[in-house]
């Protein structure tokens, strides 16, 4: 008598639930991306995701060019660390400029110190200490703060 009754609701949860959402790569623009990424086509790159509405093709460019590491885009990507409304955008702009290097990243870097995400200020500090010179190190020195997150950042920069 029970096994009609769990087959039963076994059915009803079966139909009920929703089919798992496809993976980023079924979205045609972010293959676009990663197509340009792969082909390290910086100034495409810079004017696709400058002008892309959508946060999440941002955070893939962003991200494309911590990849291809052309200074390039330091100036646009400096910009976007300050003026974007995605805190992830931002944070995935530092990482960038961390691994893109050179003086016009580490001078885009320095700012967004002063910001009040402290998400992003923390992957600004790792990216500091990624790229910061001599004379450079010394902000990253100085930094004091009580936070955690912050203090993780630092230690990173530092590490």
């Amino acid at each position: 008598m029970r096994w009609p009754f769990i087959t039963i609701l076994f059915f009803i949860v079966a139909c009920s639930t929703q089919a798992p959402a496809p993976n980023k790569f079924s979205d045609p623009e972010l293959i676009k991306i990663y197509d340009l990424k792969d082909r390290r086509s910086a100034d495409s790159l810079i004017t696709y995701f400058l002008k892309a509405k959508n946060p999440r093709y941002r955070r893939e460019g962003a991200l494309a060019f911590g990849s291809i590491q052309d200074s390039i885009a330091s100036s646009d990507l400096g910009n976007m660390l300050l003026e974007d409304t995605d805190i992830e955008v931002r944070r995935n702009v530092a990482f960038a400029l961390g691994q893109i290097g050179g003086f016009l990243a580490v001078n885009a870097l320095i700012p967004a110190l002063e910001g009040k995400e402290r998400r992003v200020v923390r992957e600004v500090l790792e990216a500091m200490g990624k790229i910061a010179n001599k004379n450079d190190l010394k902000i990253l020195l100085d930094f004091q703060t009580s936070d955690t997150l912050l203090q993780e950042g630092q230690a990173w920069g530092f590490y």
